[in-house]
């Protein structure tokens, strides 16, 4: 993205696939002049930090993150901060707003008295900035114009008001640390679906059909649509249980025993979870006021792993 006239401000309509280049190969252009890079992406993913990797012992690196629906590969953006002399830091968004999801993608690069942003719908993964149907504005401006300074502070507001960084995040969801694995979890067959008290999308189901049977029995029915995953796996050789499953509830740290269990309703083959004494430790209380929730189940290591979205 070259300027010969530095002094004129530029704005670029950019799009993948099918522009002059990927959105990668523009940031890493980029990278290679600034003198600090700040980034605020909904979903990250180690192929994104990859992309300034060879600049962490060179300049100052600012990464936030978001986590809705663990697609963040948190871990990753952990270990990058370890390296030794990298100077990237990596923030977690935290909602302390109330809002569904965070959902910003902001990249900006400050090159003495100016600034590159990058605003639009690119998230920084493989996919987003180099595979995915993408659109972004490249803007370059002075550092004193509107709307850098308006940029910056919306970022500086996430990074000192809004986020946790991002090892002593982790450290403190240890519950939920196969969660954030990003990459390494990915390894893992897992399961995940979504409930809420209203039934709109992307939740694929009300959660109001399922307290009954949850808070008193303890079991969830699986979706239909994962009964191939779950077959492949010859979890009931020795019946229609399978035991030994691991429950964890993030929000209050509780970790239960478990069963996946199989049956027969109406000729049609269905798979349960079970969670075990689940009137004795009071589910009711447990999930109450809870509007929405995220059940992903990690079928390698026999998990299951419950959290609240709201």
């Amino acid at each position: 993205m070259s300027d010969k006239n530095t002094n004129e401000p530029k704005i670029t309509f950019h799009h993948q696939p099918g522009g002059d280049q990927s959105l990668g190969e523009l940031i890493t252009e980029l990278a290679r002049n600034a003198d600090r890079i700040s980034i605020a992406t909904a979903f990250l993913r180690e192929e994104g930090l990859e992309l300034l990797k060879k600049f962490i012992d060179k300049i100052e690196i600012r990464v936030i993150c978001g986590i809705d629906g663990q697609l963040s590969d948190v871990k990753a953006l952990a270990k990058i901060t370890r390296i030794p002399n990298s100077k990237m830091k990596g923030m977690v968004y935290k909602n302390l707003m109330g809002v569904k999801m965070f959902h910003s993608k902001l990249y900006i690069f400050e090159k003495g008295k100016e600034t590159e942003v990058i605003i639009g719908s690119s998230n920084f993964t493989e996919p987003g900035t180099s595979q995915n149907e993408e659109i972004n504005i490249y803007l370059k401006r002075k550092n004193t114009d509107e709307f850098v300074t308006s940029a910056m502070n919306y970022f500086l507001d996430l990074w000192n008001n809004r986020s946790d960084e991002v090892n002593t995040f982790l450290s403190n969801n240890k519950y939920e640390m196969n969660k954030f694995g990003g990459a390494e979890f990915d390894k893992k067959e897992k399961i995940p679906w979504k409930f809420s008290t209203k039934g709109e999308k992307p939740f694929i189901k009300d959660i109001n059909e399922i307290k009954k049977t949850f808070f008193s029995k303890g079991q969830i029915t699986i979706p239909v649509e994962y009964n191939s995953i779950i077959e492949k796996r010859n979890f009931f050789t020795k019946g229609n249980s399978n035991k030994g499953w691991k429950v964890y509830i993030s929000w209050n740290k509780k970790v239960l025993d478990g069963e996946l269990m199989t049956g027969m309703i109406k000729k049609k083959r269905n798979y349960r979870i079970y969670l075990c004494n689940a009137k004795s430790i009071g589910l009711n209380k447990i999930f109450s006021r809870i509007e929405y929730i995220e059940i992903v189940l990690n079928l390698d290591d026999q998990e299951i792993h419950i959290s609240k979205l709201k």
